[in-house]
C-alpha cells in the first residue's frame, strides 16, 4: 500500500494477510482530503481456488 497525502512525501506499508496491519491502520488515520492510496500486488482467493489469484491495482481518492 502506497498513501500520497497532498504536500507529503508518499508512504509505503507492506502488509500480508486479509487485514490492515497496525502501521496501515495508522498511515490512513492520518489520511485527508486529496489523499491518494494505491494497493499493489493484491491477492484473493475466489471460491473454487485452490491458490491465491493476482488481481489488478487499485487506487483510491478521498474526497471532501
Amino acid at each position: 500500500m502506497v498513501q500520497i497525502i497532498p504536500e507529503q512525501d508518499p508512504v509505503e506499508v507492506i502488509m500480508k494477510g486479509p487485514a490492515f496491519s497496525e502501521s496501515a491502520k495508522r498511515v490512513m488515520s492520518k489520511a485527508t482530503p486529496g489523499t491518494i492510496t494505491y494497493f499493489d500486488e493484491v491477492q484473493c482467493l475466489c471460491p473454487g481456488d485452490e491458490t491465491p489469484r493476482q488481481i489488478n491495482h487499485m487506487a483510491f481518492r478521498l474526497e471532501e
